[in-house]
């Protein structure tokens, strides 16, 4: 229902469109905006050694945070920023995709009670009602899981309940939970594997990967343009030195000078061209051989299979 909420809310070139949504007894069932092009993820994969130009991860990462910086004027967190859930379109264009783990974030609570009330809060069930609106649930695909969301992740005396003053016997709550930032971190992450060809975390067991990342262990190649570093050491660090972290948001990351060459205005427009050359089936799609009985077949059998379940799926797709 949260992936409903925020599709019936958002509308942005840069966001998958909601088109109607039906419902029976036990199913929701959401028409969404179809798109012809492929994700990041198979351009990736079909790319040299998984590294794009320069000038390519310059616009898809540009198109991202245009995207974040509308959803997060409304303070939709979408937690699950990753290359298959970023959809490049048949001009080009990058539209964001995957809100089924989004979710309206808030980034603290301040609560103003006795210091009795807070020795008996403490000792209750009630304290879960003190965060509600915060978000503190372990959602998203660990590689670009920001240590936000994993360090939230605890006690709820010891992390979620944070006593910061203690004055004329009252206490000052604030309760503080992850907030959109996170989705900032795996901007990082993607500008990173655009630019490198891999990972900057990346560990076949689970656990040492999540280690790596709540530890800030990587590194980064001393190969890649002297902004694009900046930008990824801005971005994957903790939250209160992040770039977006700031009171201007998205905008902080927009000046920034790696993104010196982007023209905001055109690109919300669409003017600007795109430096992505756009395949008209999507790399998984390609790679995709028809198993068919062939021992069945005589060869002219098997060419006129082929032919006919090629003339159907056409016949299908001449209408979208």
């Amino acid at each position: 229902m949260n992936e409903k909420s925020i599709m019936s809310t958002i509308d942005h070139p840069f966001t998958t469109k909601l088109i109607k949504t039906f419902q029976d007894k036990t199913n929701l069932y959401m028409l969404v905006e179809m798109c012809h092009g492929e994700t990041l993820e198979d351009l990736l994969l079909r790319s040299p050694n998984k590294v794009l130009a320069s000038k390519t991860c310059l616009f898809i990462a540009a198109c991202v945070v245009e995207a974040l910086d509308y959803l997060h004027q409304y303070n939709i967190g979408h937690r699950d920023i990753k290359p298959s859930n970023i959809t490049i379109k048949d001009n080009g264009y990058c539209m964001l995709t995957g809100f089924d783990v989004g979710k309206t974030l808030l980034t603290y609570y301040i609560y103003n009670i006795h210091i009795h009330q807070f020795y008996l809060l403490l000792k209750s069930n009630l304290a879960r009602t003190f965060y509600d609106g915060a978000c503190f649930s372990f959602h998203g695909t660990p590689f670009y899981m920001a240590p936000d969301i994993l360090s939230r992740k605890g006690n709820l005396v010891e992390i979620m309940l944070m006593l910061i003053n203690v004055c004329y016997n009252r206490v000052y709550i604030c309760i503080v939970g992850y907030d959109h930032c996170v989705d900032y971190w795996s901007l990082g992450v993607i500008i990173f594997e655009m630019s490198v060809g891999r990972r900057p975390f990346h560990e076949d067991e689970e656990f040492e990967l999540l280690r790596l990342i709540t530890r800030f262990d990587y590194t980064v190649p001393s190969s890649i343009p002297e902004d694009t570093n900046e930008i990824i050491k801005r971005l994957l660090v903790k939250r209160r030195k992040r770039l977006g972290a700031g009171p201007s948001g998205a905008s902080e990351i927009k000046k920034h000078e790696y993104f010196d060459e982007i023209d905001w205005d055109a690109l919300y427009q669409m003017k600007t061209k795109s430096p992505i050359q756009t395949a008209n089936r999507c790399y998984r799609e390609r790679q995709k051989v028809l198993s068919i009985p062939f021992p069945l077949f005589s060869k002219k059998q098997q060419s006129e299979v082929k032919s006919s379940i090629s003339h159907h799926l056409q016949a299908l797709i001449a209408d979208f």
